[in-house]
């Protein structure tokens, strides 16, 4: 700001910048809400095919189809995650820096680098408990689908129907390594 500027345009200046301040914090937590609503969705449809997966008459390979669309609510968790980081970076760098009674984003943002100082890379918590979500839901799907137990022997036997069976296994396993690939990428580059 240049020495011209009046006192009554530098409160005008310091409410605006007070406002965005609020506005991207609301954003912020918006994009939070909404991460954690695509795993609930992912926890859901998880367990609507795992369900009908286990139904006597059903077909488990049902199961199959879970994966893949795993791996693309997985590409939106990152990508809301990817959004929450820029905006705490931009909170961080732009706006904190010239009130020092708002600085959680700076605050949390070197404990972290003081942990990391200390210990080497950490991985958040958030990141591990929600990638271990679709990791877990992506193999028991495929592990269900292509293994049937037999209810009246109680043994594990192979699926009859191999064919799309193989398909579908090739499929999960390429969605379970891309969405490992995903997850580990996003979090490397913080």
């Amino acid at each position: 700001m240049d020495n011209n500027t009046s006192e009554p345009q530098l409160n005008a200046m310091d409410e605006l910048l007070k406002m965005e301040y609020n506005a991207l914090r609301d954003e912020k937590l918006k994009l939070i809400e909404m991460r954690q609503h695509v795993v609930e969705i992912t926890i859901t449809l998880a367990s609507a095919f795992l369900g009908i997966a286990f139904i006597k008459e059903a077909h488990p390979e049902i199961a199959m189809i879970y994966p893949p669309i795993a791996f693309f609510l997985a590409i939106g968790w990152v990508q809301l995650d990817y959004r929450i980081d820029t905006l705490s970076k931009f909170l961080r760098t732009r706006i904190e820096k010239y009130y020092r009674c708002i600085c959680f984003e700076n605050w949390a943002y070197e404990g972290k680098r003081e942990l990391e100082r200390e210990q080497g890379k950490i991985w958040r918590y958030v990141f591990l408990s929600h990638y271990g979500v679709f990791l877990f839901t992506q193999l028991f799907a495929l592990l269900i689908g292509v293994l049937t137990v037999d209810t009246s022997t109680k043994t594990i036997i192979s699926s009859p129907n191999l064919n799309p069976l193989v398909v579908l296994a090739i499929i999960d396993v390429f969605s379970i390594i891309a969405t490992s690939i995903l997850f580990i990428n996003a979090e490397y580059k913080k």
